[in-house]
């Protein structure tokens, strides 16, 4: 802090004689077109035209007192004008003498007309003052001060970056930290330590970093960040493997401190309900990603020894659990749980693919979970299972949108041995990351796990805020750092690898150690992704006795999709295999297929041209499974006599039914539309295409 002079001959005053400025009362000594101005700087993208005075006063009041939006404005002020509030904001009450501040460090070799035509910049945006109101600053100024309740939130502002956890944690923390001690003999302007920190981020400059430690120190840092993220804290140093005789706190801090790798310091994270306090070796988040991002990509030669892809098997078995509900009567408890029997009937349906990451009872369990979140079915009085609307429109969802749902659910939904109150945003963080990953290239598991935990941990602060406070304080802590990041890695096994978002490498003693990125998940996420050179769709054989083999291409996930809705997977593999069967075809008609789309899907992606006798077969199976075929002057026909029947006795028929015309035709009334007329009747149970 300055040390004020008392001699009116030096343009200094004495601050006790001025009550300090607060922002409400400075805005209101200002008209409109000075409001307009400064409007314009702080709320740059925003229009103020039309706004009156006492608008854009209560609209500036509450933007200037925002400590993020007050740093931000500060840094688009340049050098000079930088240095000068700074100066002004190092004084006691943030008021000084514009002759006194003239010889504070770094403004000496300013001239008076430079530095007085600097404050009448900074007071024209609204960051300093005349001391006194009503003033005005002109050559023959006094004194000059920072709104008090706009200094105080800069305060806070800059006390929660150096003392919070985001100042523990990462190398922009430390740098403000550091540059904001007034031990230190020269300070950095915003805009400068910006440019610094721009420097020290990088990928490069990071790595080089920890590759001029000493060895040893250099090999704990590795280890920190490969095996721990880079958050280690003392005890389980205790516990691990290394070369050091013990802890040393003091020694590392310094090192790592000079280096701008990390530090060593108190870390409780009880307060946010993290099992975690006392001393920790800490590398900067941003030091640590980048040596991960140097390590983490095995890629050729490091390819995994095996690997495993779920592709679109759980979307294909929810179509299979669907098409179940719907041809079956499925009884549940009182809870609304099904029976023993119906779970194992429904297990024994799913897709057999080699994987043990999740079970088949897992996997139906989860699948009856989404469908009766989703309203896919619905509970009946006599307490059994129903097709609800929502469930008949599910088959013409795209595929996209079915698995965007499906992740959606699984960012919510609890697992085993987790944090709990941090899953979201843990998992919500990974959702994040994953849209930063190239598609089809293998990554370390722990890759990012340790980021998503790193970057929720940095930002506990801005969370603990939207958290209820009393909740808070009544709650013990319940993972720990490292079970935060494993609760990750097991919900990217049991959920994003059995969505078929992420595909698991594993070594030669069945360990999972690495992840992919796939086509399917990045377009379920939103991202372009653009094909391979050379690397079109797959095709198709049909076989005269109903088998499909698909020979593979990069673009083959929703053709799988498809033929798992009317076709019997019969061989894995890269080269997978299908049989064409009345009950997978009247299963796919129950899941909203209809036939000509079947026959379209074989024809576009066959080599060959399709056999007779499967497009014979395809007709007499879809007529004995009852289907209705509607032509556009309402005139309806079934190939069953037993199923034209039943549809003449429907009372729910009955309002649309103008006359039979024969044992298997009939006319329906005009007024609604043949698409209309559809859509009633698959809710009444019967499978309609029109013609």
């Amino acid at each position: 802090m300055g040390n004020h002079m008392d001699d009116s001959t030096t343009g200094s005053v004495q601050h006790s004689s001025f009550r300090p400025r607060m922002l409400a009362e400075c805005l209101g000594e200002r008209n409109l077109a000075d409001l307009r101005e400064m409007h314009q700087f702080w709320v740059p993208k925003i229009d103020c035209s039309g706004l009156d005075e006492a608008t854009l006063r209560g609209r500036l009041l509450e933007v200037m007192l925002q400590g993020e939006r007050i740093r931000d404005r500060l840094a688009a002020l340049g050098t000079r004008m930088s240095t000068i509030f700074q100066a002004v904001m190092q004084t006691d009450g943030f008021q000084v003498g514009v002759t006194q501040l003239q010889q504070a460090a770094g403004l000496s070799t300013l001239s008076r007309y430079d530095l007085e035509a600097g404050l009448m910049m900074l007071e024209r945006h609204g960051f300093v003052v005349p001391a006194s109101p009503r003033g005005a600053l002109e050559r023959n100024k006094k004194s000059v001060a920072v709104p008090r309740d706009l200094a105080q939130t800069l305060v806070r502002q800059l006390s929660a970056v150096r003392d919070g956890i985001f100042g523990r944690l990462t190398l922009r923390g430390y740098l403000e930290r550091m540059y904001a001690d007034p031990a230190r003999s020269s300070r950095s302007s915003p805009a400068h330590l910006r440019e610094m920190y721009k420097m020290y981020v990088g990928e490069v400059a990071c790595v080089q970093r920890i590759e001029r430690l000493s060895e040893a120190l250099r090999n704990l840092v590795e280890k920190v960040i490969l095996e721990f993220g880079g958050i280690l804290p003392r005890p389980l140093f205790d516990r691990m493997e290394t070369n050091l005789p013990h802890w040393d706190g003091v020694a590392w801090s310094k090192a790592l401190g000079e280096s701008l790798v990390g530090t060593v310091n108190e870390l409780d994270l009880r307060p946010y309900g993290v099992a975690q306090h006392g001393p920790a070796l800490i590398v900067f988040s941003e030091v640590a990603l980048a040596w991960f991002r140097r390590v983490a990509v095995p890629g050729d030669p490091d390819r995994p020894y095996r690997e495993l892809s779920m592709g679109v098997n759980t979307l294909s078995n929810l179509s299979r659990f669907l098409a179940f509900v719907q041809s079956n009567t499925v009884r549940v408890t009182l809870r609304g749980e099904m029976f023993k029997s119906t779970w194992k009937r429904m297990e024994e349906d799913c897709l057999d693919d080699g994987q043990t990451e999740i079970s088949n009872d897992e996997m139906v369990r989860m699948l009856y979970r989404f469908a009766r979140q989703e309203v896919l079915v619905d509970t009946t009085a006599e307490r059994t299972l129903k097709i609800a609307p929502r469930g008949r429109n599910w088959g013409s969802t795209a595929m996209s949108a079915k698995l965007s749902k499906l992740l959606e659910f699984s960012v919510h939904e609890p697992l085993e041995d987790t944090t709990r109150e941090h899953d979201i945003p843990l998992r919500r963080t990974l959702m994040r990351m994953l849209r930063h990953l190239e598609p089809g290239t293998w990554y370390d598991l722990m890759y990012l796990p340790f980021l998503a935990r790193n970057q929720h941990i940095c930002n506990l602060d801005e969370w603990q805020e939207t958290q209820d406070q009393a909740a808070l304080r009544d709650r013990r802590p319940s993972g720990d750092l490292q079970r935060m990041a494993w609760s990750l890695v097991s919900w990217v096994r049991k959920r994003l690898f059995p969505l078929g978002v992420l595909d698991l490498g594993y070594d030669d003693s069945g360990r999972a150690v690495a992840i992919r990125l796939t086509r399917l998940g990045a377009l379920a996420l939103g991202m372009e992704v653009e094909p391979s050179p050379g690397m079109g769709r797959g095709s198709l054989v049909v076989t005269p006795d109903f088998e499909l083999v698909l020979f593979p291409g990069e673009d083959d996930a929703h053709l799988v999709y498809e033929l798992d809705r009317f076709a019997e997977r019969a061989g894995g593999g890269s080269m997978k295999q299908f049989r064409l069967t009345e009950d997978a075809l009247r299963r796919g008609l129950l899941g909203g297929m209809q036939l000509q789309h079947m026959r379209d899907l074989l024809q576009a992606h066959s080599r060959t041209p399709i056999p007779g006798n499967v497009h014979i077969a395809l007709s007499d199976w879809a007529l004995r499974a009852g289907l209705f075929f509607l032509t556009d002057d309402l005139t309806i026909r079934c190939g069953s006599a037993a199923h034209f029947e039943r549809f003449l006795a429907d009372a729910g028929v009955r309002p649309y039914l103008e006359q039979p015309l024969d044992t298997l035709s009939a006319k329906l009334k005009p007024g609604p539309s043949a698409k209309r007329l559809r859509r009633v009747l698959r809710d009444l149970d019967y499978l309609v295409e029109i013609e």
